[in-house]
């Protein structure tokens, strides 16, 4: 499951961007949700949010680095952790993206331009693509389950180690990983 949602999400983004860059004309915005939503072309040479440009090298590097630290989350983890198997998926495939763009292109395709205001301030000026979303949605996905995980697994152990005769057995680190789920 976690290879075929990130190879969906490669796939996707892939075939969005070349959508995008053969249909759009450069210097023109295809506008879906006015004020909202349109789709523009960017060619970013930085990472998200255009930081760093330039440094392509470096940006490689990072997202294998990267891609090979989420690849060993995924390894190391325990069969029933499904929805942190698909956020990791998400991740990697996201990654895989915009590394694809970076050692074939020389910078990432952009061209789903969010615009989020509260009154007149913009908020969200930026222009990304689907693997950027991909890789937002799953790395905040973690962040926000995993001390609420953490927590649960803490209190899962409090309370069974405080039953009488319900001492920690041999198999509790891995009943603690499966509520993780």
């Amino acid at each position: 499951m976690f290879w075929a949602v990130a190879l969906v999400i490669l796939a996707v983004d892939l075939a969005s961007k070349s959508w995008a860059f053969e249909t759009l004309s450069e210097g023109t915005a295809r506008v879906i949700w006015p004020g909202v939503l349109q789709f523009s072309l960017l060619e970013n040479a930085g990472a998200v949010f255009g930081i760093g440009g330039g440094r392509r090298v470096f940006f490689i590097v990072a997202s294998i680095i990267a891609m090979v630290f989420v690849y060993h989350l995924f390894a190391t983890s325990t069969v029933r952790q499904r929805f942190l198997h698909g956020m990791l998926a998400l991740i990697i495939g996201g990654a895989g993206g915009n590394l694809y763009d970076r050692l074939l292109l020389g910078h990432v395709r952009d061209f789903i331009n969010v615009s989020i205001r509260i009154g007149d301030v913009q908020i969200w000026p930026w222009v990304l693509n689907l693997a950027d979303a991909a890789l937002v949605v799953g790395v905040l996905a973690i962040g926000i389950a995993w001390p609420i995980n953490h927590q649960a697994v803490a209190i899962h152990a409090a309370v069974v180690g405080s039953r009488p005769g319900m001492g920690k057995s041999d198999n509790s680190t891995q009943q603690d990983e499966e509520l993780i789920d």
